[in-house]
């Protein structure tokens, strides 16, 4: 009930995306480890894979909410580069932030059933 509800509470596509981005992500750092795989690494991995869009729903709703909804048009290698930072810093800090996007899905869920 619970994780029916939460996974209600995001578009399918954005979710699929974002567990796109998560495992792309998460491969990538597992190659760059070399054989050095402890089970800090796998839980830290497994964790971020799972939790990692929500995280991103946090990010994005509050991009969303900072701008106003207006679109900034970057060069492409500037926006690339950017990207790949965000992502970095999502993934590294997915254990802190996707609680608050949780509890920000729960409660909106919540709101929304309401009306």
């Amino acid at each position: 009930m619970f994780l029916t509800k939460l996974f209600n509470g995001i578009d399918r596509g954005y979710l699929i995306k974002s567990y796109i981005v998560a495992v792309i992500f998460t491969y990538l750092l597992w190659q760059t480890q070399e054989g050095n795989h402890s089970l800090t690494l796998i839980i830290f991995c497994g964790v971020n894979l799972i939790l990692f869009p929500f995280a991103s729903v946090v990010w994005d709703d509050l991009i969303s909410l900072m701008t106003g909804g207006m679109v900034v048009i970057l060069p492409l290698p500037f926006l690339i580069i950017w990207k790949l930072i965000k992502i970095f810093l999502l993934y590294t800090f997915t254990i802190i932030i996707a609680p608050i996007g949780i509890i920000y899905i729960l409660l909106a869920n919540r709101l929304r059933n309401k009306e």
